[in-house]
């Protein structure tokens, strides 16, 4: 006895969607190395010491307490996106919006040129 299998139909809508998104990020990754050159120097040793109890599982999940993430919060709002309200931890989109960003920034400290 055959089992019917239906299809759905693509949503092509969709995929125009993440494709937008995705080039959105490709720009974002363009301002990074901006964004790292102009952090002072005493700003970067701070930004640095937070950094190191950040951390990422096998999944790709961030690994943080909310202290460190409170304490890099006023350096990105200071170099990044000054937009950002004090409560980040609602949802948890604002949180790993702005860890992803430090992290992006801490590495083009380490490797400068990608």
């Amino acid at each position: 006895m055959p089992f019917l299998i239906y299809k759905k139909p693509l949503n092509i809508d969709k995929q125009k969607v993440y494709k937008k998104r995705k080039q959105k990020t490709n720009a974002e990754m363009a301002e990074i190395p901006e964004i790292a050159e102009q952090i002072t120097l005493e700003d970067k040793i701070e930004i640095q010491r937070h950094l190191t109890n950040i951390s990422r599982d096998a999944r790709g999940r961030l690994n943080y307490r909310r202290g460190d993430a409170s304490n890099l919060l006023p350096y990105f709002q200071k170099y990044v996106d000054s937009n950002v309200k004090g409560n980040i931890f609602g949802c948890g989109g604002c949180v790993n919006k702005m860890l992803d960003t430090m992290l992006k920034i801490g590495k083009q400290w380490r490797n400068p040129t990608t």
